[in-house]
């Protein structure tokens, strides 16, 4: 059994899908060494602490700046550090994960990839780094087929598996509203909007880019409008954390500006 366990991937910046991965690496750990005590590395604390009062297993865990993560003396203390959530791919913090993994590997601590994507990748050197990452891997597994060929290309003969991406895992325990302690009988639809980064476009100009954005948020807005004429409905928008500049208020932002019809649809 695990005592103490740190836990590092896009967390700071975490999206929905990122909080199920989350989640599901906690309920893994705490199904198996209940008394495990959790401590996450993070890119923004203020999301973090609110990450942590939204997910089971998370209360009180403690937190961890991602560039500090590779210190000894919080390494010296886990007997795990794990990769849970999201893509390694083209990342600036890609470098911290590499930091934290190769003192882990000095400490001779347990060093696990959780269920993780591959890619994109836009340099030779993110490859390589990943694929260092890889190798100092003492086990895991990757959420779907093309990441495990890829990792296994990067890595020849490290012993991965593919399976279920966590997310599922997560959903598939929680059904439906009882996850979130929704109450009611009412239908909606909950969807989650975010805007392209140059993280997936490296090539583009921030102005087309920026343009591109506009005119998709542009027309998904003119699809829920009409969604919300067709059965009046309401639309309800919510930013996707706390922090201010966040890809989701700017999505939010832009479908407000973008051109649209006329509407009598009820607003909010």
């Amino acid at each position: 059994q695990w005592r103490k366990v740190l836990i590092t991937g896009w967390y700071g910046t975490e999206t929905t899908g990122d909080k199920a991965i989350l989640a599901e690496v906690v309920h893994f750990i705490k199904e198996r060494s209940p008394s495990c005590e959790i401590t996450l590395t993070t890119l923004d604390r203020k999301i973090s602490l609110q990450t942590n009062r939204e997910l089971k297993g998370l209360e009180g865990a403690r937190l961890v700046d991602m560039d500090a993560g590779s210190d000894p003396w919080v390494i010296e203390e886990m007997d795990a550090v794990i990769i849970g959530g999201g893509p390694l791919m083209q990342s600036d913090s890609m470098g911290f994960i590499r930091s934290i993994f190769r003192e882990a590997n000095r400490q001779k601590k347990a060093r696990v990839i959780f269920g993780c994507g591959m890619g994109p990748f836009h340099t030779d050197e993110m490859v390589k780094l990943t694929e260092e990452i890889l190798r100092l891997a003492t086990a895991g597994f990757f959420r779907d087929e093309e990441s495990l060929d890829q990792a296994l290309k990067l890595a020849p003969g490290a012993r991965f598996e593919s399976a279920c991406d966590p997310a599922l895992g997560f959903l598939g325990r929680n059904r439906l509203g009882r996850a979130a302690g929704v109450k009611g009988t009412a239908t909606g639809i909950a969807t989650l909007l975010r805007a392209n980064t140059r993280e997936f476009k490296p090539r583009v100009a921030q102005e087309t880019l920026d343009q591109d954005n506009t005119e998709k948020a542009g027309a998904i807005a003119r699809m829920l409008e009409s969604v919300c004429l067709a059965f009046g409905a309401k639309a309800r928008l919510a930013t996707m954390s706390p922090r201010p500049a966040s890809s989701a208020p700017a999505a939010r932002r832009r479908g407000r500006s973008a051109p649209q019809p006329p509407s009598r649809a009820p607003r909010r």
